[in-house]
């Protein structure tokens, strides 16, 4: 059952009032002020885990914008380290897997969302968050960690 309880601006099912009522008793805030703190906790999560959804895909995007701008022949042909021309078999794998990519991403937004709004404490939104977040950048954070820094340099350019 929907119903409104402590925010009049917000309505929300009984699991995320009761959240949004521990987030405003944590902070020490009287029921009776305008603004749920709990409530813009929770909005906070879910904008700051919208923003990493777009730093990821804009990221994706730049990596497609890059393969496009490179001439594509039947071999490809890489000079001082840059790709001067691209084979249309790598260039179909890098699009793929680039789409493949943006697709988790953009399918991790809904799912993670829906996970977020299905938050019921406290401790367990901004976890939940954090165990999104590092979801999302798992790939770098291998990269980081298990190559050298000087093979890192050669692959980042």
């Amino acid at each position: 059952t929907l119903r409104c309880r402590s925010s009049p601006l917000l309505i929300t099912s009984q699991h995320q009032s009761s959240l949004i009522q521990a987030i405003d008793s944590y902070l020490g805030l009287q029921a009776d002020s305008d603004m749920s703190l709990g409530a813009l906790l929770f909005m906070l999560c879910v904008m700051a885990w919208f923003l990493l959804i777009c730093r990821n895909l804009r990221s994706h995007w730049s990596k497609i914008l890059a393969i496009h701008s490179i001439r594509r022949s039947a071999h490809s042909k890489v000079v001082a380290g840059n790709y001067e021309q691209i084979s249309y078999g790598r260039f179909a794998v890098m699009y793929f897997c680039i789409t493949a990519q943006a697709s988790f991403a953009a399918c991790l937004f809904y799912l993670g969302t829906r996970w977020l709004s299905n938050t019921t404490t406290f401790s367990d939104l901004i976890l939940n968050y954090a165990a999104l977040a590092a979801i999302l950048d798992i790939d770098s954070i291998i990269f980081q960690a298990a190559f050298p820094r000087k093979l890192q340099f050669s692959i980042q350019g």
